[in-house]
């Protein structure tokens, strides 16, 4: 069976060099679950496969200052308008704060 893909188009804190990394996107109960593995790309390269280890469902004034900092390297706020930016009209819906591991 070919696993699904997350996409990350910049790698935000340097993140995807670390054994363990964190990665928030709109919530799909779907896709992202605990235990299922991912292969990795950044900008359409692949780089490994990595396991969903950790899933929390948040809406963005939820977002904590920790969650912030160790995904994009940048402030609650900041990544706030980070996050409005990318997803522009889908700010208000329900995001997933994912904590993935390096096969």
């Amino acid at each position: 069976m070919e696993l699904e893909e997350i996409k990350f188009s910049t790698n935000w804190n340097n993140k995807l060099n670390n054994k363990s990394f964190s990665t928030i996107r709109i919530f799909n109960s779907n896709k992202y679950i605990v235990g299922y593995s991912y292969k990795i790309l950044l900008k359409k390269n692949y780089l490994f496969d990595a396991k969903i280890e950790f899933e929390k469902g948040f809406y963005l004034n939820q977002l904590s200052e920790p969650m912030a900092y160790l995904d994009t390297g940048y402030s609650k706020n900041e990544t706030i308008e980070i996050l409005k930016k990318m997803y522009k009209n889908k700010i208000d819906l329900k995001f997933h704060y994912i904590i993935l591991n390096k096969l």
